[in-house]
């Protein structure tokens, strides 16, 4: 409670207080306005609101660069695991230039309410869902080269693909509530 106020007396503009005006007409005079630290729309629910919506996109961002560095897919035949395929290697780090993309667009749209950024987010989102949708999930219902030496040879997704998804649903979602909640405050 004390951090919000402390910050919202930042944030508020100087007011004029007693003995700054030169009129007579009492201790109030010349005073009005809401009083001091309170602004209307300061930590109301539109910045409150920002700052929540730039928590999915930090956590979109860092979830897509953690992906590229987790098994995207597993090879195995019956029990034995023939082979493991992370996503940084099937699509050449791809996820980590988004993710690191990201982050900086994550900040302008919250911190900045740049309408800009928030389209960022979701084109940055939309990216790694094609990316995870038509490169990866193909890739991980194909076994490849083992499918033809092992009769029981079977590929599934692992981790990283659903963490790639993970990443763009939610870059894709905070764009749209940072766009949504800016033509909102702009109305």
């Amino acid at each position: 409670m004390l951090l919000v106020v402390g910050c919202a007396l930042m944030e508020s503009p100087t007011r004029a207080t007693r003995g700054e005006n030169s009129s007579s007409e009492g201790d109030d005079a010349g005073v009005s306005g809401p009083p001091t630290g309170v602004r209307e729309g300061g930590w109301g629910s539109g910045r409150t609101l920002a700052v929540a919506l730039g928590l999915p996109a930090l956590l979109g961002a860092v979830t897509l660069i953690v992906s590229d560095f987790e098994p995207l897919l597993r090879i195995q035949a019956i029990t034995v695991r023939l082979q493991t395929i992370s996503g940084g290697s099937n699509h050449s780090y791809a996820m980590v230039v988004l993710g690191l993309a990201a982050l900086p667009m994550a900040a302008g749209a919250t911190f900045g309410r740049s309408r800009p950024a928030a389209i960022g987010l979701i084109v940055l989102g939309l990216g790694a869902l094609v990316i995870a949708l038509i490169v990866d999930l193909p890739d991980t219902s194909s076994s490849g080269v083992f499918g033809r030496s092992f009769e029981s040879a079977t590929a599934s997704a692992a981790r990283g693909f659903f963490l790639e998804c993970a990443g763009g649903v939610l870059l894709v979602l905070a764009g749209v509530g940072q766009v949504v909640l800016g033509s909102r405050s702009d109305a």
